[in-house]
């Protein structure tokens, strides 16, 4: 007499079958965010942020700053990295209020690629270099 298998064929094969498949996908899941993945402190806002410390640092944390640049508000904004440079620099020290121009008593001149900063900058005077063309003045 003999006696049928309490476990079919098919069904001995299909625990390490769907071990296999579990193992399989989880490692496809590790190496799918390892490629995947992005290093966010890299990112154009960051690394402008971190160009700011310093300057953040001698500001008041609220307030009106003013903002000059080696061209014009108007040419600025015609101008899309000195567009850039000027809304990255008002997210940057938000709430501090950075306005086009140089009524606030503190002014911060944003001279990135540009040599003649002094003729920005007539009746300013110069409170820190940074370096890099970023300066804080005072009225």
């Amino acid at each position: 007499m003999s006696h049928a298998p309490l476990i079919s064929v098919s069904q001995r094969f299909a625990v390490p079958l769907f071990l296999f498949i579990c193992i399989a996908t989880a490692f496809n899941l590790n190496l799918f965010e390892r490629q995947t993945r992005v290093d966010r402190s890299f990112d154009d806002v960051s690394s402008f942020e971190r160009s700011l410390a310093e300057l953040r640092m001698e500001v008041p944390k609220e307030g009106t700053i003013g903002y000059v640049s080696g061209k014009t508000f108007g040419d600025a904004l015609a101008d899309p990295e000195q567009a850039r440079r000027y809304y990255l620099t008002q997210y940057s020290l938000s709430p501090l209020v950075v306005e086009a121009g140089r009524d606030p008593n503190l002014v911060i001149g944003d001279f990135a690629g540009y040599a003649d900063w002094k003729s920005a900058t007539v009746g300013l005077t110069l409170v820190r270099d940074f370096g890099n063309g970023l300066m804080l003045f005072r009225r």
